[in-house]
């Protein structure tokens, strides 16, 4: 991936939303429509058809899937809000920066300007809780 280069002011603004189903990507996703952006749109299943946006379906765990998917995409900007939930803290760090490492793998090579990462957890709902502990 070569950051900086290649996307300017006067390139077509393309940007990669990975989690484009969840629900910060699919504002995501809105939001960059409505601004103009060409919107690739990364999940696992492909949601409503968009004016603006293209879903692209790849399985985040895959590397294999992920470069076959992005080989013909040129993305200006990447906006990851992606996340899978594990039983535990080093479960999720295991897979989530292994989703992470081999996304911008399948990136190398590409005039990429930016990468933005979100991460968090799941609205505090605490697995195995019962309703009055389900509030972190």
């Amino acid at each position: 991936m070569t950051i900086g280069e290649g996307a300017t002011a006067d390139t077509k603004r393309t940007a990669l939303v990975v989690g484009a189903t969840g629900i910060a990507g699919s504002a995501l996703v809105d939001t960059l429509a409505k601004e103009g952006w060409t919107v690739l749109a990364l999940s696992r299943h492909p949601a409503a058809e968009r004016p603006g946006v293209r879903w692209l379906s790849a399985d985040l765990t895959s590397a294999a899937s992920l470069n076959a998917v992005l080989a013909p995409e040129k993305p200006s900007h990447v906006f990851f809000t992606a996340w899978s939930r594990r039983d535990t803290e080093e479960e999720n760090i295991t897979v989530n920066a292994g989703m992470l490492r081999d996304l911008l793998a399948a990136l190398r090579g590409k005039h990429v300007a930016h990468v933005a990462l979100m991460t968090g957890l799941n609205g505090g709902k605490l697995r195995g809780a019962t309703t009055s502990e389900s509030r972190i």
